[in-house]
C-alpha cells in the first residue's frame, strides 16, 4: 500500500510542479505496483502442493520416504515459494533441522521453492521411524508473491496424511 501512496504523491508533485522526472517516477511506480499486485493476485491459482509418504505403516526403527511435491500449472512463474509444513517432533528427517513448537509438540519444516512456468519439482526425504504411535503430517501453509516483493499472499493447505509406527517385534 506504501508503494502506491508514493506513487500517488509522486504523480501530484510532478503535475503540480510540471516537473517531468516526478511524473514519470509516479506513474512508473504505479505501473510496477499494478503488475506486483496482478502477479501476486495470480500466484497461487494453478499451484498445488502435494506431500506422501511410501509407507501408511512401518515398525520402529523402519525408514519410510516422504516425498514433497510442488506443482506450478500456469504460464507465471513463481519467483519464490515458502512452505511451512507441520510435521511430528517424534520422527526426525535425515539431514534436516525441523524447528519444534514446545506447546503443541509438533515440529515445522521449512522450504523454499522456486518453480517456474509449467514446473514439477519434487523433493524425496527419509524420515525415521523413531517413535511408535500414530503421527500427523499436515497442515502446510503456502506463502508467495511478486516477483518485485511488494505484495505477498498466504494459503493453507490442509490435507494431511497420517503414519503408524508399531513397536519393534
Amino acid at each position: 500500500d506504501a508503494w502506491i501512496v508514493l506513487g500517488l504523491i509522486l504523480s501530484i508533485i510532478g503535475v503540480a510542479s510540471n516537473n517531468g522526472f516526478f511524473t514519470a517516477s509516479g506513474v512508473a511506480l504505479w505501473l510496477v505496483s499494478g503488475v506486483g499486485w496482478l502477479w501476486n493476485r495470480l500466484s497461487l491459482v494453478g499451484l498445488h502442493y502435494e506431500r506422501s509418504l511410501s509407507e501408511v505403516r512401518a515398525f520402529q526403527g523402519e525408514t519410510v520416504q516422504l516425498t514433497l511435491e510442488v506443482r506450478n500449472q500456469k504460464l507465471l512463474p513463481l519467483t519464490w515459494l515458502r512452505i511451512r509444513d507441520t510435521f511430528p517432533a517424534d520422527l526426525p528427517l535425515a539431514d534436516k533441522q525441523l524447528q519444534i513448537n514446545s506447546a503443541t509438540n509438533l515440529a515445522e519444516f521449512h522450504s523454499f521453492w522456486m518453480p517456474g512456468a509449467y514446473q514439477r519439482i519434487r523433493r524425496t526425504f527419509a524420515l525415521t521411524c523413531t517413535t511408535r504411535g500414530f503421527h500427523h503430517f499436515g497442515p502446510a501453509t503456502v506463502t508467495t508473491g511478486d516477483g518485485f516483493g511488494f505484495f505477498d499472499s498466504e494459503v493453507q493447505w490442509g490435507a494431511q496424511q497420517r503414519l503408524i509406527v508399531y513397536p519393534r517385534l
